[in-house]
């Protein structure tokens, strides 16, 4: 009992400094690509790039400087990919998060949110 005991609270440890080191990365700009993929490459699903986005902790930068962002395939990634494909299509600028603890096996960092501002004069 002692031994698991031990084990839960080393575990429960590092989870915790894991955490610790993430942190959310806000950013605004254009979307530059939207891409969907398959398991022939290291990553699979929709993705998109957005212009400027160039570091998010420890997401996953590729060979064009950018971090893509995936897209999760459930109903709330679904209608994040309808926001981002039509301020793509109308080319309007998005707002992005991304949260570097939430992320594939190879690093690639997931979409927490993707907005649009209207600006008022």
């Amino acid at each position: 009992m002692k031994k698991l005991l031990t084990s839960i609270i080393v575990i429960v440890t590092l989870g915790l400094c894991f955490n610790a080191f993430s942190d959310v990365y806000n950013a605004t700009g254009k979307i530059k690509s939207i891409l969907v993929t398959d398991q022939s490459i290291q990553v699979e699903g929709h993705f998109l790039l957005i212009a400027g986005l160039a570091k998010a902790g420890t997401c996953h930068v590729d060979d064009s400087g950018l971090v893509p962002i995936l897209i999760k395939n459930d109903d709330k990634g679904k209608e994040q990919y309808s926001m981002a494909f039509s301020s793509y299509m109308s080319d309007k600028t998005v707002k992005v998060q991304v949260d570097d603890s939430l992320h594939d096996v190879n690093n690639y960092c997931y979409l927490s949110w993707i907005g649009l501002n209207r600006s008022v004069d």
